[in-house]
């Protein structure tokens, strides 16, 4: 019988399935593999072989795998039930749908396919180029804000002193021990603050013996009581503060992991935490004519707008994206309600962000309790101004990241420190990132 191949694949030994483009064939109507009869629509289960699929397409055989997307095993092959099927690994034989000269051309798939398309190709090349330009701004940036810190702040830029009190939430590594490090470096006090005390003494002892000017209390941001006893401290042996960096952080997943077995936690430091340390500071901030300065570490998966990672609620995002009518009831109920859902199961289909949903989500309430407080802080006099932001530093090589960032410590905290110092601060309710104002 006439047997033209639709399509032609490897089984992940050596083999290949052959199935006949017309169904309507004559004979026992059996597809040939490697000298054996086997029935049409027979689907090899032997590990890193192709199922075949009657009809049109084909389906991959590993348990719970998804139909027709990559197969990851030796040379078998990867199909997709559209036009143009993809050979995803080494040198698979992938076969276009559809009739004509192309239905059973065999195609070798790779980075440098004689067979792709000149569209193909030109759409490879401007992903991967875009990519490239990327990296390469990122780069760039990088040297430029590297070569700004290497500038000393002038005498008359500096509105800070020895005198000048900055607290530091989640100070004893990471992100927030580089911070309390460089605004140590610039002259002033800083109180390192953890939530155990024997690693956070001995982050500050480690500073100290630098002969920076650090101090060390207590502080469990997620625990009201902790927070009313170390403002007390404050108040008793400071008078009060001039900057609080929000640093305190948590996120159980890593990488592409997006468990939500830890969202009541993520959200109680994340968000909450902050929160109730911006309202418990306030009252502390001290008059300064350059300012009193809260900055909160926050990231852009928590970004409204973003393309990838966003509520898909339009609704919502809408009343969010509104500075002016945006309330602390409203940010809370959306927290709450994402918590309520990961209680009964419904948070997949609730619209939230796909990628580290719960810690996603706790940034995105930061960013909008960051504009909320900025509005409430706006009309404060002349010397009595405290201007509020946040800030994403990036994908930071931590404990919190697995060690698999791209940013280090001391390049992750750049951003807070300018916020902190600069001079004639006028900016509040600004996300930033590198230096620079990003959308929310």
């Amino acid at each position: 019988m006439d047997m033209k191949l639709w399509p032609t694949c490897h089984n992940g030994n050596d083999n290949v399935i052959m199935k006949p483009l017309n169904d309507n064939l004559g004979g026992n109507g059996k597809l040939k593999l490697s000298g054996n009869l086997i029935p049409r629509g027979t689907r090899r289960t032997g590990i890193g072989s192709l199922a075949v699929r009657e009809g049109q397409g084909f389906r991959r055989c590993f348990e719970g795998s998804p139909r027709g997307t990559r197969e990851l095993a030796g040379k078998s092959l990867a199909v997709r039930e559209r036009p143009g099927f993809r050979a995803c690994v080494w040198d698979s034989l992938a076969v276009r749908e559809g009739g004509g000269q192309n239905a059973s051309r065999p195609r070798v798939y790779g980075p440098t396919s004689p067979y792709l398309t000149d569209q193909e190709n030109g759409r490879k090349e401007k992903q991967m180029d875009k990519k490239e330009r990327a990296k390469e701004r990122r780069e760039k940036r990088r040297q430029e804000i590297s070569l700004i810190r290497s500038i000393p702040y002038s005498d008359h830029q500096r509105w800070w002193s020895a005198e000048t009190i900055a607290v530091v939430t989640g100070a004893n590594r990471g992100i927030g021990f580089q911070i309390a490090h460089q605004l140590g470096l610039h002259g002033l006090t800083v109180v390192l603050t953890s939530r155990e005390t024997a690693v956070g003494e001995e982050s500050a002892k480690v500073l100290q013996e630098g002969g920076l000017k650090v101090v060390f209390h207590q502080l469990d941001v997620t625990d009201q009581e902790s927070i009313d006893t170390f403002c007390s401290w404050i108040k008793e042996n400071y008078g009060g503060i001039d900057i609080l960096i929000n640093n305190a952080g948590f996120n159980h997943n890593i990488g592409s992991e997006n468990s939500v077995e830890f969202a009541e936690k993520v959200i109680a430091i994340n968000y909450t935490g902050a929160k109730n340390m911006i309202k418990a500071t306030i009252p502390l901030m001290k008059p300064n004519t350059a300012g009193a300065r809260i900055v909160t570490v926050s990231s852009r998966l928590g970004r409204l707008n973003g393309r990838k990672n966003r509520i898909s609620d339009d609704a919502l995002r809408q009343q969010l994206e509104d500075a002016d009518a945006l309330s602390e009831e409203l940010i809370d109920g959306t927290v709450n309600k994402f918590l309520e859902q990961v209680k009964d199961g419904s948070w997949t289909t609730g619209g939230w962000p796909q990628n580290n949903t719960d810690y996603s989500l706790s940034k995105l309430a930061v960013n909008a309790y960051t504009r909320l407080v900025a509005r409430e802080l706006a009309g404060r006099p002349e010397g009595e101004k405290i201007y509020v932001n946040c800030y994403c530093p990036g994908w930071v090589k931590t404990a919190m990241t697995g060690w698999a960032g791209q940013v280090t410590p001391e390049e992750g905290a750049d951003t807070a420190i300018w916020l902190s110092l600069l001079p004639d601060m006028r900016i509040s309710g600004k996300f930033f990132a590198e230096r620079r104002e990003i959308h929310f």
